[in-house]
């Protein structure tokens, strides 16, 4: 086996004693290339995963964690509010770890009570109930998404003495680090209000404030959560359903008009006029039964007819009566009286049809919208085609009825990178180093080879012309000579027999 391995390296000595410089150089090259290449790749393919374990720690609890992490010599990074060690260490560091009863993340709660004294007073006892209480609320809010660490402070109620004493009723606060970018919903603050009151006695939900990192309120005067602008949630239903309608007509606008200018090429802002005011009616028609008919159908008809007839008696001549339409005969006899009375009822029956209607709770009145386009110019042409357009997309027709106001402007702007837009493997740095790396390699490999190939040869090549060229002097040698026997054979016959004669005698 020595033996192989000095031969190997006697070929490769006398190798490279052949090669010039210049190839000697390139050969050095190459090969300080190709072990680069093969050690970054093997970094990166068996470099450690590291995956985090514990995130949202406190300064004091990272330090704690690392620290316990050595002992247990499992490697760790530690990161701003993190900890992460190597994906084949992370079921053992969390099982390990938790055996240590770590992280001691948040306050201690009920657990105060674990250690007590023989000789604490009932002021002691007060205090770390109220820290036994703080603490536990705050454990409970720092479970909720979004929270990053929650800090209670309670004023308990105090008992009064007296009937004549004022009640003094608990309050408590709560200030709240959310994650960045994190905002709670009303639902989320209206349940930590109650998760608060509840866990206090004689505490009502109004008594509860809350605030985040920055100092903003979460809940107004009257206990009320309040919205992410810092208005009260039972103000901005109106403002809600603008909002929302704003939204949806901007969307509708942005992604038609993105299709045509391309992606994060089109700013839109709407603003909607919306009115709010909402009307019923009642409508009511009659109609005749038959088609075509004045008048409605007959359901009844009662007609009656009565007559009378009478004496009237005259007075005496000349004689003052006190019945003026009395008639007075001039020899006081009698007179006769009749009279008639007719009814007549019909009754119709019509078709009636009663409609009742009413609004929707809003209704749009006006749309203001403007639009921009990242163009640098635009033709009176197209701005018209975007402005109609825009006016079909929020529903409106183009007879000039609508009163909408449309503003389309075309100007430069830089667009914000589009997220679908991801450059393929083959795109990406480290794969053209790659493939750089291999290109170099292989042609540094097909060079050395074609070298080592071109020496072997060289030998093997020039004996075959050297024997060629041999027997080609002495092919025309041989002719020559011939060519001269035949000529002396023709000219002088005795001499050349002669000159047979002498060859043959030597022979």
């Amino acid at each position: 086996m020595n033996q192989q391995f000095k031969q190997l390296f006697e070929k490769l000595l006398g190798y490279w004693k052949q090669l010039e410089k210049r190839q000697r150089r390139n050969l050095i090259l190459v090969g300080v290339f190709f072990i680069l290449t093969v050690s970054l790749l093997s970094w990166f393919a068996f470099r450690p995963n590291y995956v985090v374990v514990f995130a949202n720690q406190t300064p004091a609890s990272l330090g704690e964690l690392s620290q316990k992490l050595d002992e247990l010599k499992i490697p760790n990074q530690v990161g701003s509010d993190s900890i992460s060690v190597p994906e084949q260490y992370q079921h053992e560091a969390t099982m390990k770890l938790a055996m240590e009863g770590l992280p001691q993340t948040g306050t201690l709660g009920y657990s105060v009570f674990d250690k007590t004294d023989l000789g604490m007073t009932a002021k002691e006892f007060d205090v770390r109930y109220q820290q036994a209480i703080e603490g536990n609320i705050a454990n409970a809010i720092r479970t909720i998404k979004g929270v990053q660490d929650a800090k209670v402070s309670v004023v308990q109620a105090e008992e009064k003495l007296f009937v004549a004493q004022e009640q003094q009723n608990a309050k408590a606060s709560v200030l709240l680090a959310l994650a960045p970018g994190m905002q709670l919903t009303n639902e989320q603050v209206t349940g930590i209000q109650q998760l608060v009151s509840h866990s206090v006695k004689g505490l009502v939900p109004q008594n509860v404030t809350i605030v985040d990192q920055n100092g903003t309120r979460l809940v107004d005067d009257a206990g009320e959560a309040l919205a992410a602008n810092g208005s009260s949630s039972q103000l901005t239903k109106q403002q809600q359903i603008q909002i929302q309608v704003e939204q949806e007509a901007t969307k509708k606008i942005r992604n038609a008009l993105e299709r045509i200018v391309g992606l994060n090429n089109a700013a839109v802002v709407v603003h909607a006029d919306v009115d709010f005011n909402k009307r019923s009616w009642t409508d009511k028609k009659l109609t005749p039964p038959i088609e075509g008919a004045t008048t409605g159908g007959v359901i009844s008809q009662r007609e009656s007819s009565e007559e009378t007839q009478g004496t009237t008696g005259g007075g005496a001549a000349g004689q003052q009566q006190n019945n003026n339409n009395q008639q007075q005969l001039v020899n006081g006899g009698q007179g006769t009286q009749s009279s008639s009375k007719k009814d007549d009822t019909t009754n119709f029956e019509w078709n009636t049809y009663v409609e009742n209607g009413a609004t929707s709770e809003y209704r749009v009145q006006q749309y203001t919208v403007s639009v921009l386009l990242n163009k640098e110019s635009m033709t009176p042409q197209e701005r018209e085609d975007i402005t109609n357009f825009v006016s079909t997309a929020i529903g409106r027709k183009n007879d000039g009825t609508a009163n909408d106001v449309i503003t389309v402007t075309g100007k430069s702007f830089v667009a914000p990178a589009n997220p679908f837009e991801t450059e393929a493997f083959y795109q990406q740095p480290w794969f053209l180093g790659a493939m750089a790396a291999a290109l170099v390699l292989l042609g540094g490999g097909a060079y050395a080879l074609t070298r080592r190939r071109k020496q072997t040869d060289v030998p093997v090549l020039e004996a075959p012309v050297t024997k060629e060229i041999a027997v080609a002097m002495e092919e025309s040698e041989s002719q020559k000579m011939k060519k001269q026997l035949e000529k002396l054979a023709n000219q002088k016959p005795e001499e050349f027999v002669n000159l047979l004669r002498t060859w043959l005698v030597e022979e």
